[in-house]
């Protein structure tokens, strides 16, 4: 008895351990990659996978023609920008607190510039745009139908070169996405301390730099915080399998 009972709790245990693991974020082709100039994310390229984004809960029979294995609704957009793909979809059918989010490469530190194209044949769409640890915000103002996309500014956020998300939340649903622009503008490499060489392209000072590797160093340390916890949870619930697994066998043998 008492050996079932542990049995049990040690399910449990593994239970709980599985669903603590983290989602893992799916980035479209491995993410945006955003460099100086304009940079385009189209609103169907968001991160896949369950827990990365607000699964639409609309009543008013969304379509998922864009992305059909995800749970985000998408349509085929009429918005006729010249830089458009073809075929092109915008996510749709947004409610209340809606999100998704798009992982973006920064080749280097700078200034994103955020602009979205934006389309509403309700109410004025507000979005709130994460970055960084800053936000900033875009509404629909212009528009006056759900396929009459207006370009929008959202504002300014400082960047750190490397791995980032962009979290796009619509705050009251009356709004469809066909694109993020991000006008990138790189950080002025640090002029070098007196005696020492300029650094080559592509190099960071010795000296004087500590602006942009700091911010790089603190996107790799959050990186790498994620990525041991990861591998925690994955050790626990390794281990509590293997556990499970040898209090079966004992339990099995004792029976015969």
């Amino acid at each position: 008895m008492l050996k079932k009972i542990t049995a049990i709790l040690l399910a449990t245990m593994l239970i709980f351990a599985l669903s603590a693991i983290p989602a893992m974020a799916a980035p479209f082709n491995g993410g945006a990659t955003i460099s100086g100039g304009k940079n385009i994310i189209e609103a169907e390229h968001f991160d896949g996978g369950a827990g990365n984004y607000q699964e639409c809960s609309s009543p008013w029979d969304p379509t998922f023609v864009g992305r059909p294995d995800e749970l985000v609704a998408t349509e085929e957009c009429e918005n006729d920008r010249a830089d458009a793909p073809s075929p092109n979809y915008n996510v749709g059918w947004t409610s209340d607190g809606d999100w998704i989010q798009f992982t973006a490469n920064f080749t280097s530190a700078g200034k994103a510039k955020i602009s979205a194209w934006v389309a509403s044949g309700g109410d004025e769409g507000i979005m709130d745009i994460e970055l960084a640890g800053s936000t900033v915000q875009v509404t629909t103002a212009g528009s006056s139908g759900w396929q009459d996309f207006v370009l929008n500014e959202a504002g300014e956020i400082e960047v750190a070169a490397g791995t980032q998300v962009i979290k796009l939340t619509f705050l009251n649903g009356n709004a469809n996405l066909d694109a993020l622009i991000i006008d990138f503008e790189a950080a002025a490499a640090p002029e070098p301390a007196d005696g020492e060489e300029p650094a080559a392209d592509g190099e960071t000072p010795a000296a004087g730099g500590d602006s942009d590797t700091g911010g790089g160093s603190s996107s790799s340390s959050s990186d790498d915080d994620g990525g041991n916890g990861m591998i925690l949870w994955i050790v626990i619930a390794a281990a509590a399998v293997v556990v499970i697994v040898i209090i079966a066998v004992i339990v099995t043998k004792k029976k015969k």
